[in-house]
């Protein structure tokens, strides 16, 4: 047993994976191969990977390693109405993944039997015969103007200015979670965000605006913020946040009754990312595809958008109108109505207080009531004796 000596634990693993996200990405891709060995070999993912690695060791066929990562490949891509795990504190069965998951998950575990399990195998081989899911490449449907009105009605005073930043900015649900107040420059016109680096899934940082109809919705949100406060969320973990997010937009969407699905992977064609997708598309429309897809962020297309980095602003303002889903907007702050309903509570009482009490003279002889022609009351004190 002494080859567990300088073994790393899993945690150690999950660890050195780098950033958060990419840690909390480690994480869940071991807990679903938990799954996987549990229900396949009754045994631990760690177990297996351990029982592999001295098979391998002994006979020197590591094929082993190769048909054990199809295997975990198929399971993922299958539904499992039988198992319920829980995830982000509810409890659900496990659906089958989309080949983008699919490929991160595996990325994760080949990593974990190299590093944890310690076993080397030949790359020109693992190519060639492990089977990874093709991607299609699907265009995505943005929201419409009109959709995303209905979802910034239904959402609560706090989701509003979010999902109005989204649809301008075209950020991705990930990067709004981690903006921080003093990444927003209100004085600027337009309204400018700054995107920093550790953000970015490209890790390449980036300028974006919100509209004029935008702006108030965030006067309105920052106002008491700090610097350092997260303006969107205020939990820390990226993925806890996002998944949050994710439950209560699908929860608005079940309400709207967009329930239309993409036939090539059975997810909701109305999800977060189809704010991005609004973003391209509108900026496509007013001036080309390229600037666009730059725009938000899209990897293919950022030397676009860098060419362009200087005129951003001047661009954005031109084509403003188009990302606009409201002719006037009028946000009011909720502590205002409140303070003037107030206010008019009050105004209510004082004049029932004086009605009661010029009953009270009238119906003691102290005074008359006469109405005007208009159909005013007036109250009239009669001279005492």
């Amino acid at each position: 047993m002494s080859y567990l000596v300088s073994r790393i634990t899993r945690e150690e693993f999950i660890k050195t994976r780098g950033a958060e996200t990419t840690q909390s990405n480690a994480r869940v891709a071991l807990n679903m191969f938990d799954h996987f060995c549990q229900s396949t070999y009754d045994k631990t993912g760690d177990q297996v990977v351990l029982d592999l690695e001295l098979i391998c060791k002994q006979d020197g066929n590591y094929d082993r390693v190769f048909k054990l990562v199809n295997s975990f490949i198929m399971w993922l891509a299958e539904d499992h109405p039988e198992l319920r795990i829980n995830m982000c504190n509810k409890i659900m069965s496990v659906s089958k993944h989309h080949p983008s998951t699919i490929i991160r998950y595996v990325s994760s575990i080949r990593q974990f039997l190299e590093e944890f399990g310690q076993i080397e195998f030949s790359e020109r081989r693992y190519k060639r015969l492990v089977k990874l899911p093709k991607i299609i490449d699907q265009e995505l449907e943005p929201f419409r103007a009109n959709q995303i009105r209905e979802f910034v009605d239904q959402a609560s005073r706090k989701r509003k200015p979010l999902y109005m930043t989204l649809k301008d900015s075209g950020m991705r649900i990930g990067e709004a979670m981690q903006i921080k107040r003093s990444d927003i420059d209100l004085e600027s016109n337009p309204v400018k965000i700054e995107i920093r680096a550790e953000y970015t899934k490209t890790k390449q940082s980036r300028t974006t605006f919100v509209t004029r109809e935008t702006k108030p919705f965030l006067v309105r949100l920052v106002k008491d913020m700090g610097d350092n406060d997260l303006v969107f969320t205020k939990n820390p973990n990226v993925n806890q946040s996002v998944n949050t997010e994710e439950t209560l937009f699908a929860r608005t969407r079940d309400r709207l009754g967009y329930t239309q699905r993409y036939s090539h992977n059975n997810r909701f064609k109305l999800n977060l990312h189809a704010f991005r997708a609004f973003t391209a598309t509108q900026l496509a429309e007013a001036y080309s595809e390229e600037f666009g897809h730059g725009f938000i962020g899209h990897k293919g297309y950022l030397k676009q958008y860098i060419r362009n980095k200087d005129q951003l602003a001047k661009k954005y303002l031109q084509a403003e109108n188009f990302l606009m889903i409201y002719e006037h907007v009028e946000v009011v702050d909720s502590s205002e109505k409140v303070k003037d309903l107030e206010g008019e509570i009050v105004k209510t009482q004082q004049l029932q207080q004086e009605l009661l009490r010029a009953l009270s003279l009238v119906d003691s002889g102290q005074a008359t009531l006469k109405k005007s022609p208009e159909g005013e009351l007036h109250v009239t004190l009669l001279p005492t004796t």
